[in-house]
């Protein structure tokens, strides 16, 4: 019986050893822990100056890793190959209160054009502030690089930082927040 237990002690610890040094289980088809992300926050105030012309959403403040990077604050760009999510966050805030301001915003290539199904319209109404979010899972190669494009049909939305408060209390509220992680090899 000590025998029997003593086998399984060991074997336990070589299973634990295997899973921890390399991060992979068993016979290495899954990898534990590995894959670059990123988490970025822009906390500046970003104001839209024409209507309806694309323009590349700002990400000027960031938590960086060397494996995704924000090059010139708009245009992203990873280091390895495989299949990444990206969800992004704007804190949308109206200033004319007109029924029905529309925004649109999608990911898109360098050039702007955007990828195939990550087009995403917003209808805001007086309400003052609404989060916009949305989130696409994208084939990548360290060749791409990506934007969170926005555009809308009058200059009257703004992405607004919503400072810290004591009551209630509450921590600032960035402009953007965008998070990539890689979800898997190619």
């Amino acid at each position: 019986m000590k025998k029997i237990i003593f086998i399984i002690s060991i074997l336990s610890v070589i299973f634990c050893k295997a899973q921890l040094s390399g991060g992979y289980v068993l016979d290495g088809t899954y990898k534990v822990g590995h894959f670059p992300f990123c988490n970025y926050a822009d906390t500046l105030n970003q104001t839209y100056a024409t209507a309806n012309v694309a323009k590349a959403i700002k990400i000027r403040k960031s938590e960086d890793t060397s494996t995704i990077n924000i090059i010139q604050d708009t245009m992203i760009k990873v280091c390895y190959p495989g299949y990444y999510l990206i969800r992004y966050c704007l804190n949308v805030y109206n200033n004319d209160n007109s029924w029905e301001r529309e925004m649109s915003t999608w990911i898109g290539r360098q050039s702007g054009q955007g990828y195939p199904n990550t087009h995403y319209v917003s209808l805001l109404d007086p309400i003052r502030t609404r989060l916009v979010q949305n989130e696409n899972i994208l084939k990548l190669q360290p060749t791409d690089t990506i934007k969170i494009m926005w555009s809308q049909d009058n200059t009257s939305l703004e992405l607004k930082t919503v400072g810290a408060a004591a009551n209630p209390s509450r921590p600032q509220i960035p402009a953007v927040r965008l998070i990539i992680y890689k979800i898997s090899d190619l």
